[in-house]
This record gives C-alpha cells, structure tokens and sequence, in this order.
C-alpha cells in the first residue's frame, strides 16, 4: 500500500500568480485552493509587494 492511498483529496490547486489576480476577483474560478509561496511574496523589494 502506498502512502498516499492513506491521505485525503484536497482537490484542485493551482499555483498563485499576479496574473491570475483579477481572474480570480471577476471570475471566482471554481478552483480548489492556490499555492502561495511565501518567499516570493515577503523579501523586502520582492516584486509581488511591488503590485
């Protein structure tokens, strides 16, 4: 048995990117849950803080 056959479905993600940002406010996308990877959104100077 692998170990994955023990843990729930989660559903669908997607990786968040700003291009999604006014898709997903306009749209509300039937998307599960989107991947946020922190260090792209918190170095000082990072570009997401930018927009």
């Amino acid at each position: 048995m692998s170990v994955t056959e023990n843990l729930p479905f989660l559903g669908y993600g997607l990786g968040l990117r700003k291009d999604h940002y006014l898709t997903i406010i306009e749209e509300k996308p039937a998307i599960d849950w989107f991947e946020i990877i922190t260090e792209n959104y918190l170095v000082e100077g990072g570009k997401p803080l930018y927009y």
